[in-house]
Parts: C-alpha cells; structure tokens; sequence
C-alpha cells in the first residue's frame, strides 16, 4: 500500500511539472495574479489595522471619563430620522447637566446648527457645527498634524 501511494505521488507531482512546462505563458500568469492578489491581501490588512490603530489612539485621547450626551433620533412611521431629525438640546440642558452631575469634571456643549446663505438669486442650505468655549482640560486638542482641531 505505502509502495503504491509514493508512485501515485510520483506520477502526480511529475505529471504537474509537465503540464506547468507546457503551458508557461498560463503558469506564469497564474503565478502573477496568485501575487497580486496575496500582496492585496496583505495591503487591505495592514490599511485595517492602521486604521484601528488610528481610531483606537483618538478615542484614548478623548479620555477615560468621557460621557457624550446627543438628542436622541426620531421614528417616524417606521423610518428612523437619525440624530439630526431633532434638536431637543440646548446649551441651558448643558448647564442643567453641569449643575445636577457633581460627579463630571467637565461638560463642553457641542450646538449644531444651520444657516442659509443668499448670493443673487441661489439660495443654500449648509449645516454650522459650533462649540462653545467650555473645552474639557483633560481632552487632547491636538492631533497628529499639529493643528487644533474646531
């Protein structure tokens, strides 16, 4: 049994090699694209994982205590509008949140809001993020380009 499985192996492996040879332009192709796409692989991993690394490093330097109050999304007839569909928070339910939470070292309103802009006779829509001054000392302000990020 041993004797026939190694000339089984022998003819296979030799037949393979054979059939490689013949067909060089095809093995040498498929040996391109068998490269081509381990090294994507390869690539797609390590862009994930800088990713993560990035992301991971971001939140750390949000802090350990950070707590992120937003107006909650509405449902309406089944469909969820997302959390700008309501604007349900104010800069006084900050102030309620600073006097009612001893426990909070700091609280930094975040007040999202729109603006319309008129130039002759367009008219446009654009949203107008805000942050009041009330930055949280034991948040990172600056990130990996030197800028201090709004």
């Amino acid at each position: 049994m041993n004797e026939r499985l190694r000339l089984y192996g022998r003819l296979f492996f030799t037949e393979a090699l054979r059939a490689l040879a013949r067909h060089k332009g095809r093995t040498a192709l498929t040996a391109l694209g068998s490269m081509i796409g381990v090294g994507t692989m390869i690539w797609v991993v390590a862009v994930g994982e800088a990713g993560k690394a990035r992301a991971e490093e971001e939140l750390h330097n949000l802090g350990d205590n950070l707590v992120w109050i937003e107006a909650g999304s509405r449902n309406v007839n089944g469909v969820r509008t997302g959390t700008h569909g309501t604007s349900t928070l104010t800069p006084e339910d900050a102030e309620a949140v600073r006097r009612e939470v001893p426990l909070l070292k700091s609280v930094a309103e975040n007040v999202d809001g729109s603006v319309q802009i008129v130039t002759g006779q367009s008219k446009l829509e654009h949203a107008l993020p805000g942050r009041l001054a009330r930055v949280p000392r034991h948040q990172a302000l600056e990130d990996c380009r030197g800028r201090v990020p709004l």
